[in-house]
């Protein structure tokens, strides 16, 4: 019987990094095709130019079984919705075609984490507006300009993980798609990923694996400074405004001067995702996610409700 190929779409902000550096690459009964090329496969090719037999050549690998495939960008770019959903829901259709028996892993977080996580995100990348002109673009830009179907920027409807979850069982069916919260991964590590790697029979030793952060999160001064910094490098993120390109100035920022800030600014505490946001923006989070959500948990029969995600 052939192994199982599995591919992880995300969500972004849900642990990839690690998974993509430290864990899938160490499970020796699998191969681990490493991120660049899942994305080349998937997601660069025009939507009336997709050829799946080409797109598997770029997986370089010579049968598609056996496979680890693991890129957050196949569910959608955090900072556009995942271009008005039209690439996440394409981009289900891709793999279905490449890798016809391949089965699916989905990381969710509650939303009021995940957004204000992306928001960090976005400033680390070099955004510098405030949350709420990051989060509700089209209050401030001209309709006649700018919509989401000319101008995709952040989207509420990206992180309504049903949406995703109920396409992607429509597409491969229900019992090959497999969805994980991020909060039990990140409460009790150890206990989450021994089971992880049974239910998936992952030969793999969990110590050459460690429990690393590879994403710190800055404290609310340097996140702060990083937005005024970002106004004089025109790197990395679209939906921003700044004065002038200094060269240099973006990898100063990232490497060397939010990690003194966050060192030295003792006065200043974590860049926590609701003090971040707000009390009216948390608000707006619970009340746009929280039926949803409540289908979500009945469907899958998933705890969201024990682990902070409005319902």
């Amino acid at each position: 019987m052939p192994q199982p190929t599995f591919v992880h779409i995300g969500y972004h902000k849900t642990a990839t990094n690690w998974f993509q550096r430290l864990f899938y690459p160490a499970v020796r009964n699998f191969k681990y095709v490493h991120r660049k090329r899942a994305r080349l496969a998937f997601t660069e090719d025009h939507a009336f130019q997709f050829d799946p037999a080409v797109a598997f050549a770029r997986l370089e690998t010579p049968a598609p079984e056996g496979l680890i495939l693991c890129e957050e960008e196949l569910s959608g770019n955090l900072h556009n919705g995942g271009l008005h959903g039209y690439l996440s829901k394409e981009v289900a259709h891709r793999i279905k075609q490449t890798l016809p028996g391949a089965e699916v892993i989905i990381f969710i977080r509650s939303q009021t984490e995940m957004i204000g996580s992306v928001y960090k995100q976005y400033v680390k990348e070099g955004g510098t507006h405030s949350p709420r002109r990051y989060l509700f673009p089209y209050d401030y830009l001209d309709p006649h300009g700018f919509s989401p179907k000319k101008s995709p920027l952040f989207a509420f409807q990206h992180y309504d993980y049903r949406l995703l979850i109920d396409h992607y069982r429509t597409v491969f069916g229900p019992e090959k798609v497999h969805v994980f919260l991020y909060e039990e991964f990140s409460r009790n590590h150890t206990d989450f990923m021994a089971r992880y790697i049974e239910r998936f029979g992952f030969d793999v030793d969990l110590a050459a694996a460690p429990n690393t952060r590879l994403n710190v999160s800055n404290k609310k001064f340097s996140l702060w400074v990083a937005r005024m910094m970002n106004r004089f490098a025109y790197r990395n993120v679209i939906d921003k405004h700044y004065f002038l390109n200094v060269p240099g100035m973006y990898r100063l920022r990232g490497r060397v001067v939010a990690p003194l800030l966050d060192r030295i600014a003792f006065f200043s505490g974590p860049a926590r995702p609701r003090d971040i946001l707000g009390p009216d923006i948390v608000r707006h989070i619970e009340d746009y996610y929280r039926a949803s959500n409540r289908l979500l948990a009945e469907q899958l029969d998933l705890p969201l409700a024990q682990h902070g995600y409005p319902v």
